[in-house]
């Protein structure tokens, strides 16, 4: 199954309706997590795109959700940082956020392709596991958008997931640890070494409602990873070259999701691991990604740091 070329009436309602339904889920279990969560398994990266930024650059987020990215990137020390999204329910979540954190990100709605809405020349705009959920054709067209609001010199950051294909999976020391972590607490739990609550069995029936797609699609109606070099190819498009190209994460964001379901049920042994279970994680997930090519059955979210290719202002 390819990305969806051109989106639809129908698989735009499809898509904004399973937001509206899983989207709570989705963030505190399976994406967003917790504040905890943030600095174990995604400070690296997000120190390395704060690295990228310079004192005096304006800098946008697009697609900033609940703005948890922004305000992360606020602390590593980026200053001038508006995140842009085009749910209202979000940006209202995203202003709570960093008032209750102090914190002078600003939020604002808007579509990608109205960027210049905003009214400033704009040094580095960051895309964080966005373009994903977006058909080609969107894809070009927010790419276009980015492309003609920065100012000369100016950057974009790219974060999202591609899945490596034709390679083995998972068969590798490195992997079967991995794998092996995050399958601990339901091993536990089918041994009989953990009890399993009900809040912990329902609020796992409500993540798997979510869905998985037609794998390795999914789980919402437009998600689809990049495969190869397909963004760069889109970037390409779009006038940007691929300056450095990292893959940061692989799994580890799953053992941190098993984690904190096992929490709802022993909270206080569950806690007490989260930190050395979540920091050999990232360690093995470092490890994993660092390969020439990454295991070919799961989505490896890879960092890319975009110029202007040469021959565009």
């Amino acid at each position: 199954m390819p990305r969806h070329a051109t989106t639809t009436d129908l698989l735009e309602r499809a898509e904004r309706a399973w937001w509206a339904e899983h989207a709570e889920v989705e963030d505190k279990w399976c994406w967003v997590q917790t504040p905890r969560v943030q600095h174990l398994l995604r400070r690296r990266y997000t120190q390395q795109i704060a690295r990228w930024i310079r004192a005096e650059d304006v800098v946008v987020e697009l697609g900033c959700g609940t703005g948890w990215l922004s305000l992360l990137l606020a602390e590593a020390g980026v200053r001038d940082l508006t995140g842009v999204d085009f749910s209202p329910e979000q940006v209202e979540r995203a202003r709570a956020a960093a008032t209750r954190a102090g914190s002078s990100v600003r939020f604002e709605v808007a579509q990608g392709e109205g960027l210049a809405s905003l009214g400033r020349p704009i040094d580095v705009v960051v895309v964080h596991a966005f373009l994903h959920h977006l058909a080609t054709d969107e894809i070009q067209r927010v790419l276009a958008a980015v492309a003609s609001s920065l100012s000369p010199g100016g950057r974009l950051v790219v974060f999202e997931p591609v899945l490596h294909e034709g390679s083995p999976p998972g068969r590798g020391p490195t992997d079967r640890a991995l794998r092996k972590i995050e399958h601990l607490p339901m091993a536990m739990a089918d041994r009989r070494l953990r009890r399993v609550s009900e809040l912990e069995r329902a609020t796992r029936a409500a993540v798997d409602r979510r869905g998985v797609g037609s794998a390795p699609f999914g789980p919402s109606p437009k998600e689809t990873p990049f495969v190869g070099d397909e963004l760069p190819g889109l970037l390409a498009g779009a006038g940007f070259s691929v300056v450095e190209r990292t893959a940061v994460l692989s799994r580890s964001g799953l053992v941190a999701q098993e984690l904190l379901l096992a929490g709802l049920s022993q909270p206080r042994a569950w806690s007490a691991a989260m930190g050395p279970l979540l920091r050999l994680a990232a360690r093995l997930d470092r490890r994993t990604v660092s390969r020439p090519v990454p295991p070919g059955d799961g989505w490896v979210f890879e960092l890319m740091l975009c110029g202007r290719a040469a021959g565009n202002p």
